[in-house]
């Protein structure tokens, strides 16, 4: 699966919906953890000051690649997503329902103690083995997820919930898996870089003019370079000129090659 990241600076109302405030996608399926961080932080570097920026909240399922972020990211500390804490507890409480509100009012006083008194409780009643692991597997994630949901005692006047999988699903599902389809990784990193590309308000066909332009340079330096060499010459005045001209020399020529074909 593509990884995907969205940086914004909270949100506001607009009608009956909450809208982020100048959100802007990173994501990529090649890209390792670090890299993909690292692409985040140097985003963030341009954008703003971190001088005058008091706390970056990382929020997410609480996955290794996302808390990555926190040795990354300045000033940054992890929420969970409450959506995944909800799934967890749903998960723990599908055969004795009477123990979900009790869980819920305990995570929200940040009790943990009771939190954890109340999963011996439901895996004592659990006689199907398999339940009982299922349960265990609850108990687990949410208490190495605690310090994610702790946070919200102190900060949760800013925290205003995780959105990621509504993201995934317009950035990337939209056009990669709605429908039953078969990709390479290959296809998956290209088709997920452009997803995210014009969810930044990219325009492709603004972008393919653009190469087409530079191709078409690129190729009459080619055929000036090839020319000379057959003639035995070297850089001429006229292939020079032109080259001043347009602001570019063979090394630039070889960057804009490597940009375009890898």
């Amino acid at each position: 699966m593509p990884k995907l990241i969205y940086v914004h600076e909270g949100n506001y109302q607009k009608g009956k919906r909450n809208i982020l405030k100048n959100v802007h996608y990173i994501g990529s399926l090649g890209k390792n953890s670090e890299d993909l961080w690292l692409e985040v932080a140097e985003y963030i570097d341009k954008k703003y000051d971190m001088k005058e920026i008091e706390k970056v909240y990382i929020g997410g399922d609480g996955a290794g690649w996302i808390k990555e972020g926190l040795n990354w990211i300045e000033k940054s500390e992890f929420v969970l997503d409450r959506f995944h804490l909800l799934k967890y507890i749903n998960q723990a409480t599908v055969d004795f329902p009477q123990y979900k509100s009790k869980l819920w009012y305990n995570i929200n006083i940040y009790d943990p103690v009771s939190v954890e008194n109340i999963f011996k409780e439901i895996i004592e009643k659990t006689e199907d083995e398999k339940r009982k692991e299922k349960v265990k597997d609850s108990y687990k994630y949410i208490k190495n997820q605690w310090k994610g949901i702790e946070i919200y005692e102190t900060d949760e006047k800013y925290l205003k919930g995780c959105s990621a999988e509504g993201h995934i699903s317009h950035v990337y599902a939209y056009r990669m898996s709605s429908r039953p389809r078969t990709w390479s990784d290959d296809g998956i990193d290209k088709m997920s870089r452009l997803r995210v590309f014009v969810s930044n308000g990219g325009k492709i066909y603004e972008e393919l003019i653009k190469k087409k332009k530079i191709n078409r340079k690129l190729k009459k330096y080619d055929k000036i370079i090839a020319r000379n060499i057959k003639e035995g010459v070297e850089e001429t005045k006229t292939y020079t000129f032109e080259i001043d001209k347009t602001g570019m020399h063979s090394n630039i020529r070889k960057i804009l090659r490597k940009i375009m074909y890898g």
